[in-house]
């Protein structure tokens, strides 16, 4: 189930705690959860866009 076919094996625990290597120790790829601020990116990405073009060059 899951990813499996691809080697790939979530340790459950490991993923529910939040650490950073959520990989089990039997499959065959180490898989790393990296946190991120999507919204914070989203939001500089809409300012740059809506942003007018004279401010962006002064900043």
């Amino acid at each position: 189930m899951g990813l499996n076919f691809l080697g790939i094996a979530i340790d459950a625990e490991r993923n529910r705690r939040s650490d950073r290597l959520i990989s089990g120790d039997t499959g065959g790829v180490i898989v790393e959860a990296i946190p991120t601020d999507e919204e914070l990116m989203i939001a500089r990405h809409v300012r740059q866009v809506l942003e007018p073009r004279s401010m962006a060059q002064e900043g």
